[in-house]
């Protein structure tokens, strides 16, 4: 098996034609991120990795971006205090976005949520 590594490109899909087409491409290529729709608009891209375990020694990012559908644009926005994948996301009422669990290395160890802030979002006018 070759090797496998997280992708940097992003594409938008149009229900109406049923066509996926070209958008901005993310600063960090990943796999098993999340993405979630933030009340602005605009779209929370975080964590996940570049290169799978068991390939890497510490396979999880740390690193978030915010999409903006008005420019079709990524632009990196505040670290994760752990870096992880393959972990769930939700927007919270009050527009922050709590991130939990997931993995950190090459072992099937769950970060602890407990110990990982909400990453915040820009306020939403």
């Amino acid at each position: 098996m070759g090797s496998v590594a997280g992708i940097g490109t992003a594409e938008l899909y149009d229900p109406v034609a049923g066509t996926f087409s070209f958008t901005g491409s993310l600063n960090n290529p990943r796999g098993e991120h999340t993405a979630n729709l933030l009340p602005d608009g605009t779209v929370l891209v975080a964590g996940g990795y570049n290169c799978p375990p068991p390939s890497c020694t510490n396979p999880g990012q740390g690193t978030a971006e915010i999409y903006n559908p008005s420019n079709a644009g990524f632009t990196i926005t505040g670290s994760l205090i752990n870096a992880r994948y393959d972990d769930a996301a939700t927007v919270l009422n009050d527009g922050t976005v709590l991130i939990a669990g997931g993995f950190s290395g090459n072992s099937p160890t769950a970060t602890d949520s407990a110990t990982t802030a909400p990453l915040r979002s820009r306020p939403c006018k």
